[in-house]
C-alpha cells in the first residue's frame, strides 16, 4: 500500500550553521526537471572535455567523465545542485561574504552554498527523506526474499 500524503506546499528544511531553506516539494516535475539539467551538464562536460583533447589543450581540470566513480560523483553533485536551483524559494541564515547581510537568493548563490560539502549533503538527505519514506512504505507485494515464493505464503488458488 502506498500512501497519498505528499506535501503539497513549500516546507523549510535547517541545514547546518544555522541555515533555513524553504523548498517546493519534491514531485516527478521538480525531479524531472532536475535530472534532465544534470545529464545536460555532463554530456556538455564531457563534450568540451573531448574537443579540448582533440585540440590537444590540458584537460587535467576537466573531470573524465569515461572513469564511472568520477562521472558517479559528479553526477550526484549536480543532481544535489539542481535540486537546490529548482527548489529553493526562501532562506535564511545565508550571509553575503563581504558583508554582514542576507545574501541575496539567486542560481548563483544556492550553488555556492551546495559547494559546501556538508550543506550539500545535508539539503540531499533531508529534501530527499519524503521519497524515501514513500519507497518504505511500499506496496501491499514487497519484493521477494529468494525467488517468487521464499517470502510468503501462497494467497492464489492453484489452477
Amino acid at each position: 500500500m502506498l500512501k497519498l500524503n505528499i506535501q503539497k506546499d513549500p516546507y523549510w528544511i535547517t541545514l547546518p550553521a544555522n541555515v533555513k531553506v524553504k523548498v517546493k516539494p519534491l514531485g516527478s516535475a521538480v525531479m524531472n526537471l532536475a535530472q534532465h539539467q544534470t545529464i545536460q551538464h555532463l554530456i556538455e562536460m564531457q563534450k568540451d572535455r573531448k574537443q579540448r583533447m582533440a585540440g590537444g589543450e590540458d584537460v587535467s581540470s576537466f573531470p573524465d567523465m569515461e572513469n564511472h566513480a568520477v562521472r558517479s560523483s559528479f553526477s550526484e553533485t549536480l543532481l544535489t545542485r539542481a535540486l537546490a536551483t529548482i527548489a529553493i524559494v526562501e532562506w535564511e541564515g545565508v550571509m553575503q561574504s563581504e558583508k554582514d547581510e542576507p545574501a541575496e537568493l539567486n542560481e548563483q548563490n544556492i550553488l555556492q552554498l551546495m559547494d559546501i560539502w556538508y550543506v550539500a549533503d545535508s539539503f540531499w538527505k533531508q529534501y530527499t527523506k519524503s521519497v524515501e519514506i514513500l519507497e518504505s512504505e511500499g506496496n501491499a507485494s514487497g519484493l521477494a526474499a529468494n525467488g517468487i515464493s521464499a517470502a510468503g505464503q501462497n494467497t492464489a488458488a492453484s489452477a
